[in-house]
């Protein structure tokens, strides 16, 4: 975030470009399509990444860095198994309700977790369906 409060032009960038994925799955998407989608000119996309590579591959850094932090913090911060595992669950559900697109970059979850069962950690269900304890 920048001091007005509002994402940064690379984050925006990252955000547009998770969201392109998440609406068109395997569908190729070319930098006009991404820049469009965000607001800016194809130049400017490239003032930010070397490449269209690197524009990929800070997307995956930012869902790593961001959820596997905040698993860390988790980690510290709960002792029992159980919280945890709720935690994490819960954490990695937020995430990808609010980063679209940004899913199958977290979605492999070590399960070296203590106490949490790694088919817990890649349920493809929403965070509204956990809480209220049901699938649709």
């Amino acid at each position: 975030m920048n001091p007005t409060g509002k994402p940064s032009r690379r984050r925006q960038i990252l955000e547009t470009l998770a969201a392109e994925l998440e609406s068109r799955p395997g569908s190729r998407i070319t930098t006009a399509a991404l820049a469009k989608a965000t607001g800016v000119s194809e130049a400017a996309l490239y003032r930010h990444f070397a490449s269209k590579a690197e524009m990929f591959e800070a997307l995956i850094d930012f869902a790593e860095e961001t959820v596997f932090g905040l698993i860390n913090k988790i980690l510290e911060q709960e002792r029992a198994a159980d919280n945890r595992c709720e935690r994490i669950v819960q954490l990695v559900l937020g995430f990808s309700e609010r980063n679209p697109g940004s899913s199958p970059f977290i979605s492999h979850i070590p399960s070296g977790i203590e106490g949490c069962h790694p088919v817990l950690l890649n349920i493809p269900v929403s965070l509204e369906e956990i809480q209220s304890g049901h699938r649709g």
